[in-house]
C-alpha cells in the first residue's frame, strides 16, 4: 500500500512541476512607436528547414502532448515548399506601410 502511495505521489509531483512556466504575453504595437521621421526595416535571413516547433513545451510531458496534438499540422508543414516564403517579406512590408499610414 505504501509503495502505491509513493508512486502516486511521485507521479503527481512530476505532473504538477512539469509545466510550471508562465506563457509569454504578446508584444503590442503601440501608436507612438512610429513617427514621420522613423523607419522600420524588415530583414529576412536564409530559410531554415520547414518544420514545427512548440514554444512553451519545455518538459518531456509537455513536448509529447504538443507533438501529439499538432501531428497533423507537422505533417502538413513538411509537405510545403519554399516557393511562397520569399514573398512574405514584401507582404509584411505592405501591411506595415498600410498600418503606419493609419497611425499618422
Amino acid at each position: 500500500m505504501k509503495t502505491h502511495l509513493r508512486v502516486l505521489t511521485a507521479a503527481l509531483v512530476i505532473f504538477i512541476s512539469g509545466c510550471a512556466t508562465a506563457p509569454q504575453t504578446p508584444v503590442a504595437f503601440s501608436n507612438g512607436a512610429i513617427t514621420d521621421n522613423q523607419r522600420i526595416g524588415i530583414a529576412m535571413t536564409a530559410l531554415p528547414k520547414i518544420d514545427t516547433q512548440f514554444p512553451g513545451a519545455d518538459c518531456l510531458l509537455c513536448l509529447a502532448a504538443a507533438s501529439i496534438a499538432n501531428s497533423s499540422l507537422t505533417k502538413h508543414t513538411q509537405t510545403l515548399t519554399y516557393d511562397t516564403l520569399p514573398t512574405v517579406k514584401e507582404q509584411l512590408a505592405a501591411l506595415l506601410k498600410k498600418k503606419v499610414l493609419t497611425f499618422l
